[in-house]
């Protein structure tokens, strides 16, 4: 009898039933919303400062920007378990952490919608809730079998990424912010560089915008929408013109996670408009 306890006992850790007992610390806002939708939040201690939470768990510590945790501020939540994607850090920190024992489990950090399925597949995976995360990826998964088709003159969208003071910055190619106007069937008005670059006036008339697109965190630190309309070279594009801009939430938009569809298809419909 004391075998056959064993041995249940076993499987049932092995199948990640044990999680409930973890303590879990998450790094990351893609991570935190997938345990959100895969109702795995009981065992959280903490997450980082980018993670949006429930009212019922908005009083749990926060341990600082993903990428810029400290191991001192990690090891003080006693977490069994570090979730985040692969760019969380410092890379010195995520080895500390490993060498106090912690478990440290970094997926995927690839901005598109088969990174978003491997990503949820594999936090499914960590956290006991396979077959949940499965059905939770599977939309993200037709999707990237079955793309939107290109939106007739695919408008010219130049997304703004702004926080603080100082210049914003414009997406070039290989940025989560181009993939989505790609995934909604539309053009990028900047295709001369990959990631991220300051705004200049010559750079904004030069890309021809016909849709400006931001976040609202992002509207808010450029000083709402005539913030934007006031930019230098603004007023000599076709966006500028027309005051064509769409406004998504931070998350929502750049995550890609489990909310991608419903993202790609708003930000379609936003620009069709």
């Amino acid at each position: 009898m004391v075998k056959i306890k064993i041995v249940l006992i076993t499987i049932l850790l092995f199948a990640g039933i044990s999680y409930a007992e973890t303590r879990v610390v998450s790094l990351g806002s893609v991570v935190t919303e997938t345990l959100q939708a895969l109702d795995a939040t009981d065992s959280l201690v903490a997450v980082d400062a980018s993670s949006e939470l429930s009212d019922e768990q908005s009083s749990l510590p926060r341990v600082g920007y993903y990428r810029m945790v400290s191991t001192e501020g990690v090891l003080s939540t006693r977490p069994d378990l570090v979730l985040g994607t692969e760019d969380a850090g410092p890379p010195h920190v995520i080895k500390q952490l490993r060498q106090a024992g912690v478990d440290v489990e970094l997926v995927t950090a690839e901005k598109s919608l088969e990174g978003a399925v491997t990503r949820i597949v594999d936090i499914g995976k960590k956290v006991g809730k396979q077959e949940q995360a499965l059905a939770l990826a599977q939309p993200l998964k037709e999707r990237a079998e079955n793309p939107v088709e290109v939106l007739p003159s695919a408008p010219k969208v130049l997304f703004l990424y702004a926080r603080g003071a100082g210049a914003p910055m414009v997406s070039g190619t290989k940025t989560g912010a181009a993939e989505m106007i790609r995934l909604a069937g539309a053009e990028n008005s900047v295709a001369g560089f990959e990631g991220y670059r300051p705004l200049t006036a010559e750079s904004l008339v030069a890309s021809k915008p016909e849709v400006i697109l931001v976040t609202t965190n992002g509207l808010e630190a450029m000083g709402g929408k005539d913030g934007v309309w006031s930019l230098p070279g603004m007023s000599h594009t076709p966006a500028g013109k027309e005051k064509k801009i769409v406004v998504m939430e931070d998350t929502f938009l750049l995550n890609f996670g489990p909310r991608t569809v419903d993202a790609v298809d708003q930000l379609r419909s936003r620009l069709t408009e």
